[in-house]
């Protein structure tokens, strides 16, 4: 019988063995209270199959982690589309990057695709105009287009795009620094600290219908 035992194994169609262990992690804690996850590929596992299988606690608790680390934008809103998050931290994302002073590169754009990078680059203008944006037709987001699919996310892996660190002072303009670990359970723990204005933050939440309010489920 399947699941009977080692010899007859229940087998999950299309479920990673990382992904599955990484769910275990927080469904059955080796040390009560100490959680083994910490960077954004594990949050991720986790996210992806507590959001396919409805575990909502655990979902909750995948974003607020999530939203705890230093993500680039592009990494956030591809998250926020895979698994239906709204609310200040994806709004943040979006005038990250009409805000920031290099435009999209052309691996950027391809992750947003053709509407979200045009809708991007007409903010940016408008910003650097400091003129307020009147869209000509409606923007359809997304972010709430996938809620209605939740249950059938399709693992793929985020864009790699590493935010890059500052240059420290002191330090040669040709120095390279040390990788970090991929155990060190300081990586990526702080969020980027990215002022927006609030007239950005009004005229992105409008171009792209994304919801201020705070969401973590």
């Amino acid at each position: 019988m399947e699941g009977s035992g080692d010899e007859h194994p229940l087998v999950l169609f299309g479920i990673s063995r990382v992904d599955f262990e990484r769910l275990l992690w927080i469904i059955y804690p080796a040390d009560f209270g100490v959680c083994r996850a910490h960077t954004q590929d594990e949050w991720t596992s986790i996210l992806h199959l507590s959001t396919r299988w409805e575990f909502s606690d655990i979902r909750a608790l995948a974003i607020h982690e999530l939203q705890k680390l230093a993500i680039n934008p592009i990494d956030k809103i591809t998250l926020s589309r895979r698994f239906d998050i709204s609310g200040r931290w994806t709004l943040a994302a979006y005038a990250a990057l009409c805000q920031r002073p290099d435009a999209l590169t052309l691996e950027e754009a391809a992750c947003l695709g053709l509407e979200t990078m045009v809708r991007v680059a007409q903010l940016r203008e408008q910003i650097d105009r400091g003129t307020p944006l009147r869209p000509k037709h409606h923007y359809q987001n997304p972010t709430s287009a996938a809620g209605s699919r939740r249950s059938g996310v399709d693992p793929a892996p985020l864009s790699s795009h590493p935010s890059r660190k500052p240059r420290e002072a002191g330090q040669p303009v040709n120095a390279r620094p040390g990788k970090p670990s991929l155990t060190d359970p300081k990586r990526n723990i702080r969020r980027p600290a990215t002022k927006i204005a609030p007239d950005v933050y009004r005229m992105v939440a409008e171009a792209f219908g994304v919801d201020g309010a705070e969401q973590t489920a």
